[in-house]
Formats: structure tokens, C-alpha cells, sequence
């Protein structure tokens, strides 16, 4: 049943993630502080930063740009680190400078403003009908309680007229 219901959330998982979509940035120079951004970067500064980021191909390089120094770039990449015997996993931060070399193309990341109004629109008309579902087929009814044992009566006194 858990997995049943797990599985009818990957849909959720997978609209939720689409209110998000990268554009193209034609100088990163202009790139403000703080956003977060996805680097493609040559094969050679993949190979520097691969083992920092714990990779095998780190081509894409998705964090949040920490510092800027003349044209150089310095972006904060989560990747993730095992803590114990497959029980917990604990995200940590990897900062990785990037030159203007390494990098063939950056893309911000900014919030799709109508395609988050489709998904929100689309769950509450989903809640509603569901909800509404629920409050039709069982109004709650005024039914006895079953499974109650049979009474059995002796008569102790009897009259007859």
C-alpha cells in the first residue's frame, strides 16, 4: 500500500520540479550574487573539479554563485556524503572557481511564474474534486452499530390473565 501511494507521487515530483527552467546568460559578468546557476564547463576543468565534487563527469556544474573576482566565478555546489551504513545522507557544499576558460555556458535559474500557476491550479482543482468525492459517496449516514451479540431475555416472573 506505502508504495502505491509512493508511486503516485512521482507525478507531483516531477510537475513541482517543472516550475523551474534555466535561460541562457550572455555575460556572466552581470550574473548578480546569490542566483543559482548551471556552468557547462570544458573537459579539462572537469577533470580538475570532478574529484572536489566527488564525480566521475562533473560537465554541469549547478550551484549558487558565492564570488566573483575580475571574471573568475566561484560557485557553491552541493553534493552529497554518506553518513553511516546507508542510513542518512548529509548535503554538504563544495566551493569550485571556475575561470572564464573553464566555462562554455552559463544558465540562471529563475521560477517559471506560469508554470507554477498551472501546477497550483491543477492540485487545488484536484483537491477540490477529490474532497468533494469524499463528502458525496459517504454523507454519514445514521446506521446501528453491527456485531453486537444477540440479548437473550429469561423470564424470571410471568403473568397471565
Amino acid at each position: 500500500m506505502t508504495s502505491l501511494r509512493s508511486v503516485r507521487l512521482i507525478p507531483l515530483g516531477v510537475a513541482l520540479g517543472a516550475c523551474y527552467s534555466y535561460s541562457p546568460v550572455e555575460r556572466p559578468t552581470t550574473i548578480p550574487q546569490g542566483t543559482s546557476i548551471r556552468a557547462r564547463v570544458t573537459p579539462t576543468a572537469s577533470q580538475r573539479i570532478a574529484p572536489l565534487l566527488g564525480m566521475t563527469d562533473a560537465r554541469v556544474v549547478d550551484g549558487s554563485l558565492v564570488e566573483r573576482t575580475g571574471d573568475a566565478m566561484v560557485v557553491e555546489v552541493s553534493t552529497g556524503s554518506s553518513v553511516g551504513m546507508g542510513s542518512t545522507v548529509q548535503t554538504l557544499h563544495q566551493r569550485v572557481a571556475l575561470s572564464p576558460a573553464d566555462v562554455t555556458e552559463v544558465e540562471t535559474r529563475t521560477l517559471d511564474r506560469t508554470r507554477t500557476a498551472v501546477i497550483v491550479g491543477a492540485l487545488a482543482a484536484g483537491a477540490a474534486v477529490l474532497a468533494a468525492s469524499y463528502l458525496h459517496n459517504d454523507p454519514g449516514t445514521d446506521r446501528p452499530p453491527t456485531g453486537s451479540p444477540p440479548e437473550h431475555r429469561i423470564p424470571v416472573i410471568r403473568f397471565h390473565f
